[in-house]
């Protein structure tokens, strides 16, 4: 949605005026909006999965799965495709994919946990040393 039908409409804004005020806000934060979801949504398709997490342990515990299981997660939450397609696309049968979708959730969440353990020990050790 635009709010300026011209240049000449945009340029003749007051800040003065309450009514221009708003209309700038809402402009500037439409565009904001825009500006980030086209960003996002480039970010997610092109960029590794792993590098969608910020917390060191969730990226090394990606990083470490096989590609098989970050493509399949990459297209069950991030796509949000549905089990025919994901099948169709992994060239697997639904009852596979199913399982292919566990047992990626599992080696995730084992792998957090050892690197959880890791990060834990390190700390623990760093700790005895002083």
């Amino acid at each position: 949605m635009n709010y300026f039908d011209s240049m000449e409409q945009k340029n003749n804004l007051s800040l003065n005026n309450p009514k221009d005020v708003k209309i700038i806000e809402e402009e500037n934060y439409t565009k904001f909006l825009r500006e980030q979801f086209t960003n996002e949504k480039v970010y997610l398709k092109d960029e590794p999965l792993e590098n969608i997490f910020t917390n060191e342990i969730y990226y090394r515990a990606m990083k470490d799965m096989s590609k098989i299981e970050k493509q399949l997660l990459r297209e069950v939450f991030l796509n949000e495709y549905t089990l025919e397609d994901i099948s169709k696309k992994l060239r697997l049968t639904k009852a596979e994919t199913i399982e292919l979708k566990k047992t990626a959730i599992e080696h995730f969440k084992n792998l957090v946990r050892k690197y959880e353990k890791l990060q834990l020990n390190k700390k623990g050790g760093d700790c005895n040393e002083e």
